[in-house]
């Protein structure tokens, strides 16, 4: 929402009053956008922005004008008239027909203005919201179009899909991705779209970013675009869309409506809710499950299948597994694995482990969950952990010695960086591999190499559940020339919230100086981040140096110096 407002005195106007009000306001909100210094800069960014504003929503208030830059599109928010809101002195009519054709004269004005220049986007539209004797009015003014910031800006496209992205090798940077996705789904840059090829250019782009930390917000544009087209463009040549009292769309398919074979746009809707299936935060999966449920609806066969058994990508000999200790079923656009334990055994253990960790060498997604039947309710003692379905079937694997191969086999499958499981968000978000990483190294110094992997892809900025967990191993374990490499490793992503076992403390000297020799091999950044663990601040460590004794004194002064 602009700050740029107007006050305008008193609700009851004439009508010329509100005219010479709103076109001040016109003119006003234009002189400012002319007279910025920094919209070239802007521009120059990236060569897919060819302009600035693509749409402008004036709303006449009672008591000032507001500009809305950047207003959402609802069901709801289309133009025409509503019974909402407090009345005004003209009618509907009255702004129609002499009201709105002056303002549109002047916004056209004002825009001719700008030709060529990058102030406006290749479409621009200027809307204008009233209130009426008969409830808020919303009309579009000016839907504006520029053919050749169009031509060029396709030109360009085109250019950098196939550098940058087909024959790319290179990560692909934020800004560019955001604004290509916008570009790529707009009807009017590109009325006629191909739709297998637009997927193929999405799954490209995440390939490039695949490993990589920009690999989620590069996913989350792809996300959001989709989610726009087809709440905007495709859904509705189907349904009927409406919002209920919690701001949310309904669907009710149009009468007679049904798909048609020919429309392959239905690929790019299911393309999109398996991605926020698979990726996106619990929250928002049900649109997932919605957009699959609605393609079903609208007559999608291969929607219908998604929804009981997948995408059929993985042969569906290794997407199930019936032995007489268990029963595996994997979904992999729901990014679920369905696991029934019918005996309790290491072998029913195994079995499971070694067909998911099959599925994640296939290509199912890393960041998924487990759904699971069993008897057995064991969970690892470390607190902060979600309780959910997926913790527990390691937990309860963990309980059997003669699986505990089978679930280091799977950690190196699973573990990837950027992959969390799906049922735990928040403060309980944790890496995929998480929950066996964990137990292997609670129940054998034999599995501490594992962990030492898990911790080097922890993204310290994204989970903190190894907070604690590193606590109870050092509870578990202490601190020893055998554990000091692996405590290392998990101190070097341990976040503020870390704290050391009560009472501990580091009196050995021989410790000491197997710790400073291996905080020196550490980067200087990580070096002060694990002393800081482990010491506090390095005021607090120059005072316990400065209490110390020989040779202990020199030792805590070398690592203060490091």
């Amino acid at each position: 929402m602009s700050n740029d407002s107007r006050a305008i005195g008193l609700h009851h106007k004439t009508a010329q009053q509100i005219q010479d009000e709103t076109l001040a306001a016109i003119h006003g909100w234009f002189d400012k956008l002319q007279a910025r210094d920094d919209i070239d800069a802007i521009v120059a960014r990236t060569p897919l922005q060819a302009g600035i504003h693509s749409e402008i929503l004036l709303e006449y208030e009672p008591s000032r004008i507001v500009f809305d830059v950047m207003p959402s599109w609802e069901p709801d928010d289309e133009d025409g008239l509503r019974a909402e809101g407090r009345n005004g002195p003209l009618s509907p009519d009255a702004i129609h027909e002499s009201l709105a054709p002056v303002l549109r004269e002047a916004v056209l004005e004002r825009i001719a203005r700008l030709a060529g220049k990058p102030h406006l986007d290749h479409h621009f539209r200027f809307r204008a919201q009233f209130p009426t004797t008969e409830g808020r009015l919303r009309l579009t003014l000016v839907d504006h179009t520029d053919e050749a910031k169009q031509q060029g800006l396709r030109e360009r496209v085109a250019q950098y899909v196939d550098q940058e992205v087909l024959n790319g090798t290179q990560p692909t940077g934020r800004l560019h991705i955001s604004l290509l996705c916008r570009h790529l789904l707009d009807e009017r840059l590109f009325p006629e779209s191909d739709y297998a090829w637009l997927i193929a250019v999405f799954t490209r782009v995440l390939a490039l970013n695949a490993g990589q930390e920009s690999l989620a917000e590069q996913r989350g544009a792809i996300i959001h675009a989709l989610r726009r087209w087809s709440e905007e463009q495709y859904l509705p040549r189907y349904f009927d869309v409406s919002q209920n009292a919690f701001r949310t769309n309904t669907y009710t398919l149009k009468p007679g409506a049904t798909l048609d074979p020919d429309d392959r746009g239905i690929d790019l809707l299911l393309y999109a809710a398996t991605l926020i299936l698979r990726f996106e935060p619990g929250y928002a999966r049900p649109l997932g499950l919605t957009f699959l449920e609605l393609a079903r609806d609208a007559g999608s066969a291969r929607a219908e299948t998604m929804l009981a058994s997948g995408s059929g990508a993985i042969p569906a000999d290794r997407a199930r597994l019936a032995t007489d200790h268990v029963i595996c079923a994997a979904n992999d656009v729901l990014a679920t694995v369905t696991v029934e334990i019918r005996q309790e055994s290491s072998a029913a253990y195994i079995q499971a482990l070694d067909f998911i960790a099959s599925l994640l060498r296939a290509g199912f997604p890393a960041g998924y969950r487990i759904e699971l039947k069993s008897r057995a309710r064991h969970y690892l003692p470390i607190k902060g952990l979600a309780k959910s379905d997926t913790h527990r079937f390691f937990a309860n694997a963990a309980q059997h010695p003669e699986a505990h191969d089978a679930l280091e086999s799977y950690a190196h499958a699973a573990i990837q960086p950027y992959e969390w499981y799906t049922d735990a968000d928040a403060e309980k978000a944790c890496l995929s591999g998480t929950y066996t990483a964990f137990a292997l190294g609670l129940a054998d110094s034999s599995r501490f190499s594992l962990l030492r992997h898990y911790m080097d892809l922890v993204d310290d900025e994204h989970q903190s559940v190894q907070d604690r967990y590193t606590t109870v191993f050092l509870e578990q374990y202490g601190l020893t020339p055998d554990t000091l490499a692996t405590t290392v490793s998990c101190l070097c992503v341990c976040t503020d919230g870390f704290k050391l076992p009560a009472g501990f403390a580091i009196e050995d000297a021989h410790l000491l100086a197997l710790l400073a020799d291996a905080l020196a091999a550490l980067p200087e950044h990580l070096r002060a981040h694990v002393r800081e663990r482990l010491f506090g601040s390095d005021k607090k460590l120059a005072a316990l140096a400065r209490k110390a004794e020989e040779p202990k004194k020199s030792l805590l002064l070398r690592l203060l110096a490091q």
